[in-house]
This record gives C-alpha cells, sequence and structure tokens, in this order.
C-alpha cells in the first residue's frame, strides 16, 4: 500500500501517529515491526543524529540484497518518517524545564536538550548527504526491480507493488530535503549544487506525475543552481509534459520557467564586458581589432531549452489554452496544497486588507481573527458554495474579501506568459508566433486584457512569505505586457510573410491602416493585403489599440504607464509611417509629452524607468516620419515650459535619452525636408544646430567611461558613434574632431545640463541631477581620449568571436533603426581608432590625432 505524500497544507499540522507507523510495518515484514517494539514511546525517539545514522544503515544494507525490498523498505519509511516528525516539532506553551527545551507534537510531549535544533543538527551531522544517498539507492533499487521483472524473476504483481513502494519513499526523501532547504538558503545552495538532482526530480516526475513537493523543490534547486539545467539530458521530457493534466502543466510553469530564463545570456553576456575590460586594460586602451581575442562560446543552454520545448508536440498551443477562463482547472489549481498554504500566509499578513475602509476586513478584530485561521477554516471558506457567488470568490456583502479565484488565475497566468515570452524568442521565433496566432492566441490574449482591472494594482500580499510585496494581478499585467513586446519584436528581414504582430489589430483596423496611408501618400504596405482576417482579434479594437486606449486614458500608475510604453514601443520597431499615425490618431503622442513636460512639484517627475520608456517611445514615433515630427513640434508648443522641460531632461539624463537622440539624428539625415523647412523642428535643433550638437556630443561622451559600461548603457556608444557616421558621410569628420579637441567644459556647466530659455528648475526639482550629476569638468583632450576607449570597447564587443551568432540579429538591428549598413559601422569605428601614423586613415580623421594635438597645447 503506497503513503500519501503530504504536501505543505499537512506540514502545517502533521498527523503523524506511532499507530500508523505500526500498521505500516506489520504489512510490511516481522522484522520492522520488531524494530518498532523496541520504540516505547515519542520520549525515547531517538534525536536527529541516530535517525540519520539508522537511515545510513538501512541504506548499506539494502546495497548488499535489492531484492529484499520488503523489509528494508518499511524500515527506511519508518526512519523516514521519525526524521520528518523531528524537523516539524512545533513551539508549545508549555513549561520548560531548566536545561530543556519542551515541544508539543499531536499532543505528545517531545524533549530535547537546549541549544540542539533539528534542522542544526540535520545539517551538521551531513544529513543532506544521507539522505540524497538514499534516494540514489531507491533508484538503484527502482531499476533492479525492473530488471529482474524483464527476466521473470519476479511477477508483475511485485514489481507494481515494489517500485510503488520505492517511488513513495523518494517522494519521502524530496520532502525531507524540502523541509530543511526551507528558509534557509545556505542549505537551498548546498542542495542546488548537486548536478544529478534535477535530473532525478524530473525522472521521479516522469513515474509518479506531478507531485506539488517535488515540483517545488525542483523549482528550488533550479533556480538556485549556478548554471542552467540542460534539457537535452531529459530525453523524457516530452511523455512528462503529455501526461500532465492541464492544471499540472499550468503549475510545472514555474519549472519550466527556471530553464528558459536568459540569465545564463545575461551572465555570459556580463562576463563578456568584463572580458573586454580587462583586455582593453592590459593593452592600454589602444589598438584595434581586438575581437578576435574574445573566445567564441557554444550556443547557450536557453537557446537549446527553448528549442526543445518548442519541438514538443501540442506544449505551446496547450499552454496559450490554458490562459483562458476554465473553470475546472481554475477549482483544480484553487485546491492544490501549495495554493491553500499561500491563501494563509495571505490572510495571516499584517498589511492583508491593503488599506481598505475600517469594517473591510482591516480592523483589529478582523486581524486578530485572520492570524489564527486554520487550513480547514480557510478551505471552508473558499469552497463552500454560496448565494450570489463562485467558488473562491468573497461574498457579495464582504468588501474587501480575498477573491481566491483571482489571485489563483493571477499568479499561475503569470507563470504561463513568462514561459510563452521566453518561447517566442527561439530560433525559428516566427514560425511559432505563426503557429499560436493559427491557434486562436489574439482573441485568448484580447479577452485576457479585458479581464484585468487596470485601474487599481490592489495591496501588495504576502504570495512568498511575509516579508513578499508582491501584487498578483499587477504581476500578471507586467508579463502581458512583456509578452506583447516579445511577440512584436523584429526577428528578421522584412519578408513576403506578413508580420505576426499584424494579428493584433482587428479586421477593421487593417483598413484603417490602408486608409491612413492613403490619405498621407504613404506608399502601399503589401502585409496589409496578405493578412488573413480569420485570425485577426475577433473585437472592433485589436490589443494595440487597447493598450494605447489604456496607456492614454486609464492607467496612472507609473510603473505600469513604463511597461505599457515598451509594449507600443516594440510594436512600432520596424513598422512604417501608417503604424505611427495609428497610434497618434489615438493619442500616444499627446499622453508621451504630457508625461515628459508634467509639473514636478504638483504630480512629481516621471521615475527614471518611466522616462526611458517615453523616450525609447517618442524615438519610434518620430522615426524617418517628417509628419510626426511635425506634430511633435505642435504638441511641445502647446505651452511655453514644454520644450524646455524635455531639452533640459534630455540633457540631464542623456543615457535614458540617447535612443531619442539618434532616432532624431537619424531621421533628420534621411528626411533633408527635417532641417531645410521654413521653421526647423525646435527640438531637431538639438542635434541640426553645430553648437548644440557639439556640447551634446561632449556630454554624451564623458556621462560613462569604459569601465562604467554596461549592456544596457552600450546604446549611448552607438549613439556617439552615430553622429560620427553622418559627419564622416559629409566630409566634416576632421572639423568635428577639432571642434571637441578645442572644446572646454566647466562643472556648474556639466551639472546643470543645457537649460534653454524659459527651462529654471522647478520648485522641489533637483537643481544638479540625472547622468550628469556630480560630473568634474573636462578638456578636450579628455573628451576624445574617453571616446576612443569607448568606441574601443564597442569595436570589440561587436567583432568578437563570441558575438558571430548574435551578427545577424545586430546588423538587423543597427540597419533597421538607422538605415546605416553594419559594413559602415565597422569602417567608421576603425577609422577613428586608426593610429594617425602608419595606417592609410588620414590622421585628421582619427581621434588618436586630436586628442594628441590637443594634449600639446594645454
Amino acid at each position: 500500500m503506497a503513503t500519501s505524500v503530504a504536501g505543505p497544507a499537512e506540514q502545517c499540522q502533521p498527523k503523524l501517529r506511532v499507530l500508523d507507523l505500526v500498521m505500516q510495518a506489520t504489512r510490511s515484514g516481522k522484522r520492522a515491526n520488531a524494530v518498532l517494539n523496541t520504540t516505547a514511546s515519542w520520549e525515547t525517539m531517538g534525536p536527529i543524529p541516530s535517525l540519520l545514522r539508522d537511515v545510513e544503515k538501512v541504506v548499506a544494507a539494502a546495497a548488499a540484497g535489492p531484492l529484499q525490498w520488503v523489509e528494508w523498505n518499511a524500515l527506511l519509511l519508518i526512519q523516514f518518517k521519525r526524521v520528518l516528525i523531528e524537523l516539524r516539532q512545533v513551539e508549545s506553551d508549555l513549561p520548560c524545564s531548566e536545561g530543556h527545551d519542551v515541544r508539543l507534537i499531536d499532543g505528545a510531549r517531545i524533549i530535547r536538550r537546549e541549544g540542539q535544533t533539528p534542522r542544526g543538527a540535520f545539517v551538521t551531522c551531513g544529513g543532506v548527504h544521507v539522505i540524497r544517498s538514499s534516494i540514489d539507492a531507491l533508484y538503484n533499487a527502482h531499476n533492479a526491480v525492473v530488471d529482474a521483472a524483464a527476466t521473470d524473476a519476479i511477477t508483475a504483481d511485485v514489481k507494481k507493488d515494489a517500485i510503488d513502494r520505492f517511488l513513495t519513499l523518494m517522494e519521502l526523501a524530496v520532502e525531507i530535503l524540502r523541509e530543511i532547504t526551507t528558509g534557509s538558503d545556505a542549505v537551498s545552495d548546498d542542495v542546488s549544487a548537486d548536478p544529478n538532482l534535477p535530473w532525478m526530480l524530473l525522472w521521479l516526475t516522469d513515474k509518479r506525475g506531478y507531485r506539488p513537493l517535488v515540483a517545488s523543490m525542483l523549482e528550488e534547486v533550479l533556480g538556485c543552481s549556478p548554471v542552467v539545467y540542460d534539457l537535452k539530458n531529459t530525453p523524457f521530457l516530452e511523455s512528462l509534459v503529455a501526461d500532465l493534466s492541464n492544471a499540472d502543466l499550468t503549475r510545472f510553469c514555474r519549472v519550466l520557467a527556471a530553464v528558459v530564463f536568459d540569465r545564463d545570456e545575461v551572465s555570459e553576456c556580463t562576463a563578456m564586458l568584463d572580458e573586454i575590460k580587462v583586455l582593453l586594460k592590459a593593452v592600454g586602451g589602444r589598438g584595434t581589432d581586438l575581437g578576435a581575442s574574445i573566445i567564441a562560446k557554444p550556443p547557450s543552454v536557453v537557446s537549446r531549452n527553448k528549442d526543445l520545448l518548442n519541438s514538443i508536440p501540442n506544449l505551446t498551443h496547450r499552454l496559450i489554452r490554458l490562459l483562458e477562463a476554465n473553470e475546472a482547472v481554475a477549482l483544480d489549481l484553487m485546491r492544490s496544497p501549495e495554493f491553500i498554504t499561500m491563501m494563509v500566509q495571505i490572510v495571516q499578513h499584517p498589511d492583508h486588507g491593503g488599506g481598505q475602509d475600517e469594517g473591510a476586513g482591516n480592523n483589529a478584530v478582523d486581524r486578530a481573527r485572520a492570524a489564527s485561521v486554520t487550513l480547514a477554516e480557510l478551505a471552508a471558506q473558499i469552497f463552500t458554495p454560496q448565494p450570489g457567488r463562485r467558488i473562491g470568490e468573497p461574498a457579495p456583502d464582504q468588501r474587501g474579501g480575498i477573491n481566491a479565484r483571482q489571485i489563483s488565475q493571477s499568479v499561475y497566468k503569470t507563470e504561463v506568459l513568462f514561459v510563452l515570452s521566453a518561447l517566442v524568442g527561439g530560433s525559428d521565433r516566427n514560425a511559432l508566433k505563426m503557429e499560436l496566432v493559427e491557434a486562436g492566441l489574439t482573441a485568448i490574449l484580447r479577452r485576457l486584457l479585458d479581464d484585468m482591472d487596470w485601474v487599481e494594482s490592489g495591496p501588495s500580499i504576502a504570495i512568498h512569505g511575509p516579508d513578499c510585496n508582491c501584487m498578483p494581478e499587477s504581476g500578471l499585467k507586467v508579463q502581458y505586457l512583456r509578452f506583447v513586446r516579445h511577440f512584436c519584436e523584429l526577428s528578421e528581414p522584412k519578408s513576403a510573410t506578413p508580420s505576426p504582430k499584424r494579428y493584433l489589430h482587428s479586421a477593421a483596423e487593417l483598413e484603417e491602416l490602408a486608409d491612413i496611408g492613403q490619405q498621407h501618400g504613404i506608399e502601399a504596405d503589401p502585409e496589409l493585403a496578405q493578412i488573413d482576417r480569420r485570425y485577426c482579434v475577433p473585437h472592433s479594437k485589436g490589443i494595440v489599440s487597447r493598450l494605447a486606449e489604456l496607456f492614454t486614458t486609464t492607467v496612472s500608475d507609473d510603473d505600469l504607464l513604463s511597461y505599457l510604453a515598451n509594449s507600443l514601443e516594440g510594436y512600432l520597431r520596424g513598422s512604417s509611417e501608417m503604424d505611427r499615425l495609428f497610434l497618434f490618431k489615438r493619442g500616444v503622442l499627446d499622453r508621451v509629452v504630457e508625461l515628459l513636460t508634467r509639473s514636478p512639484q504638483n504630480e512629481g517627475p516621471a521615475s527614471r524607468h518611466l522616462e526611458q520608456g517615453l523616450f525609447d517611445l517618442l524615438g519610434e514615433m518620430i522615426r524617418f516620419s517628417p509628419v510626426m515630427l511635425g506634430h511633435l513640434d505642435k504638441a511641445l508648443a502647446a505651452n511655453d515650459t514644454a520644450l524646455p522641460r524635455v531639452t533640459a531632461s534630455i540633457s540631464k539624463n542623456l543615457i535614458s535619452s540617447n535612443v531619442f537622440l539618434r532616432s532624431l539624428r537619424v531621421s533628420a539625415a534621411h528626411c533633408p525636408e527635417i532641417g531645410t523647412r521654413p521653421q526647423t523642428s525646435g527640438i531637431a535643433m538639438l542635434v541640426l544646430d553645430k553648437e548644440k550638437q557639439l556640447r551634446l556630443l561632449t556630454d554624451l561622451t564623458m556621462v560613462l567611461t569604459m569601465l562604467e559600461l554596461q549592456q544596457e548603457s552600450l546604446c549611448c556608444v552607438s549613439t556617439l558613434l552615430c553622429f560620427f557616421i553622418f559627419a564622416m558621410r559629409a566630409g566634416e569628420l576632421p572639423i568635428l574632431l577639432e571642434r571637441i579637441s578645442l572644446s572646454q567644459c566647466s562643472e556648474q556647466s556639466v551639472s546643470n545640463g543645457d537649460r534653454s530659455e524659459g527651462a529654471e528648475a522647478d520648485e522641489g526639482e533637483d537643481e544638479v541631477g540625472g547622468d550628469v550629476k556630480n560630473r568634474k569638468s573636462y578638456t578636450g583632450a579628455e573628451v576624445l581620449a574617453n571616446a576612443r576607449s569607448l568606441l574601443l570597447f564597442w569595436q570589440t564587443y561587436y567583432t568578437s568571436e563570441r558575438r558571430q551568432k548574435d551578427l545577424a540579429k545586430d546588423a538587423l538591428t543597427l540597419e533597421t533603426n538607422s538605415k546605416i549598413p553594419v559594413k559602415e559601422w565597422l569602417s567608421v569605428v576603425e577609422t577613428l581608432l586608426a593610429p594617425p601614423v602608419g595606417s592609410d586613415v588620414p590622421p585628421n580623421q582619427t581621434l588618436q590625432f586630436w586628442e594628441d594635438k590637443a594634449r600639446g597645447q594645454e
């Protein structure tokens, strides 16, 4: 008879009794029964060290005769449960005798010497190693039984019974590990360092089906492991996933998220950046063509994991269906032990109620009642049907009550969206996106968008423990917006196949896009005629226009606004002018200007995250579009302070605004009418006016040093290089370099940025702030020296052997966003970095020439 494994709900109030152990041992053999008879009472149970020694003895005996499973299975079962009992002792209110700590479990007293905690004893005595060895022994015993059955040494019934017992014991061993790792980072790291444990846990899941404790342990191990687990080592993964129910697959997404998260790519990029810095320091910041020194690395494990998961039949189709409202799945998720335990933590959290009015569950009496709620009481509240509400929802008259249904959907759908976001970034991303579209993705996304409340974020509730500040529904909104951005990202050059992001519109909106093109004389987009209207959003408003509506009229929270801006910016990348005008008609441009120019003393300045999102979105709105730049001019001219505030914000926050500046510069270069019309755009003068451009370049160069560069700030160097490229095209590179060499910047002017007339600091605004805060004064020679080190870093990064796998993606991004061929990017940086003597490059086109000349004049 298999023993069920206690879930998190049972962990709170263990119900193990000696009688249960005696009954199980009696069924399993006389030897086990004899062992139990030596245990007179709970008080005489041995401490952790003794129990671990007993476990080791049983495992050692089993190795000598693995087929004698009836006897040693019962012995190990007893010892495992004794260990769990010791680890789960709870504090009691009984008086302690001197030198002893009296604890209580199921009404029985257990006396332990002072200072000897069960967890501490377990770790000190090598309990982790003992339990891991037990798991390996059980796995070997399982295989021995399978081999014996294959040779008819045992019957099928005996095989089934034996395997069931071994797997049950393995689950119990995992439960012990989970018990000891909970709340202990050091032990979790020690367990996660075992490279074979993830495979063993996945194997157990394949054999046993989804088990909450095993999945929780697997999630812990994968999340704490220093390396990403490689799924290619798991040949049974397809069968494992196929056998999961929809509710179990939803929960299993927490495990899948750990193997598709790009932390290895992020850490790899960070490691490479550090490697480049060491290399450049070694050569004194001089030289060219150092990219070959950065040795290539094989494709990342995460990339392989994504491709492997995408190859599993119907997996992605099942995942998008999990985003739909499903009553059976909702009930299954709410009844899971881990969810019930999480709900208890939420109810007992001191901030439960989220600031609701008194009488809405936030007064002292209600808080006291919540703190003493039991699992049984909470389960009754959630699952007892009541008139006027669905299971899991609060009663209509229960203001501020917990909506378990909403929380469960938010928590688990967030994980599903996270996995989908990662999978659509696989190697064959466009094909996968179209598969999802044809499977009904857009309709599901639209319904999910409407199901979320975008006005209120709700109180933070302790999903992950007492110190957690997560808000489940906010997490779902953020992940939804991230998924939309990933889905829209350009993944390959323009082709005859329509971009999947076009299907985020309704059929009526596609016709609107065509009308916009005709009205403005824009060349017709052939994609619009190729889109299969059957797969468009079945609604009058598509997903993009609905997000634009939320951005302009509904959402006021800075964090959500920044994610909305990022999603809309992702949609515009690589899009036509029709798409920009489509969003302009919905007020997106005016809303961006409103947020960038809002009064700090009234509404508060935009957060740095929001500000960068707004500038990135603004850059995409105007890219290569004189019409949109004209609309921006009008929006900034609506009041006297708008343009000065935006230009001051740009000057103070060059890292946040540099992508917008690059967009402005390339647009001016490819749309000559921007600089030649009677009244040149006020905002465009930042990059067209010679004096303003010089000041901008020097500040942009000095905002970072080579040692301060990170992956997210490397784009600043691309913006700097962009200005040099257009100077080279105009034959003005030597002139620009000479002007930089002669420039001088005082500490006062750097600190205050480039305040235009009317851009005085608002009351309450930090006079010295932004990216240029606390910068020292600098000379032209220092600017050129820093530019040389930054560009050498950029060249090494983009030409390294390790970057070759991303070359096509980089070329696509650089060329699409600038209409500058990638060869020209590399050619100009090579010219700038060339030595002034001994090369074919004219000396006056090199940074070193003008740096040396400037230093000679100092």
